[in-house]
């Protein structure tokens, strides 16, 4: 019997909160911001009784389409 709990799903989803402190522990204005600003192209929610939730599927793909290396820092 395994009572250790199953990995993080790709299909999991991500409260507010969590979203906000992953990215830096930024305010929820910035989130409102990010989230209206289209060349951001930051991924929208799903509402689940008013309150915003985003799949970590989304939020790994942008994180990582937001990479850039550091000019100062290259070789």
């Amino acid at each position: 019997m395994n009572d250790a709990p199953p990995p993080p799903s790709d299909t999991a989803l991500v409260p507010a909160r969590v979203v906000r402190a992953e990215l830096g522990g930024i305010s929820d204005m910035t989130l409102w911001r990010w989230l209206h600003r289209p060349d951001l192209e930051f991924p929208q929610p799903v509402l689940i009784s008013r309150r915003r939730y985003w799949r970590r599927q989304d939020l790994e793909t942008w994180k990582k389409s937001r990479f850039r290396p550091c000019p100062e820092y290259s070789a």
